[in-house]
């Protein structure tokens, strides 16, 4: 899980040329699709380690600028998470914020405040202070939303051409 992670990352860096990306992110797909199906068959599908590969596909989605489908994957993860650990766990609280970044990067800000704010009742729920990392960085995207939404209000025709650089 972790290779196709860290080359994705590298490829956004520009490290490699356009047709050694497609292969190589086409063969960290089908990679990841049958780490999944194999952990889904051998451990089943509510084994910690078979929903840590569905999130491992989410961030690959993400990382190659397919939120919504990161998002699909996302919303899976949170509910496997909370059906597996309860609803006030830190997995599920940085999946959610992962889900909200999601919807965030797909223009979807109703559905990322919602989420942003489920991850934030989590972590108030565990008492975390606000200078936690975890929470800094929720705040922080949490911020950055609240600027796309004043901007969209402020620049309703230019709606469709709104670029997100998070």
């Amino acid at each position: 899980d972790h290779a196709a992670l860290t080359y994705c990352q590298a490829q956004q860096q520009g490290k490699e040329s356009a047709i050694q990306e497609h292969f190589k992110e086409s063969f960290f797909f089908r990679c990841l699709h049958e780490a999944l199906k194999l952990r889904k068959e051998e451990l089943g599908p509510w084994h910690v380690d078979t929903v840590d590969t569905l999130q491992h596909l989410a961030l690959l989605f993400m990382l190659t600028g397919r939120p919504a489908r990161a998002a699909e994957h996302y919303v899976e993860v949170v509910r496997l998470r909370h059906a597996i650990f309860g609803p006030n766990h830190p997995s599920t609280a940085v999946t959610a914020h992962c889900l909200g970044n999601a919807y965030l990067q797909s223009h979807d800000t109703v559905a990322a405040e919602e989420w942003y704010d489920f991850a934030l009742s989590i972590y108030n729920h565990m008492e975390l202070p606000s200078g936690n990392p975890a929470v800094a960085k929720l705040l922080r995207d949490r911020r950055n939303l609240e600027r796309v939404e004043r901007w969209k209000d402020e620049n309703p025709a230019d709606d469709e051409n709104l670029l997100f650089e998070l």
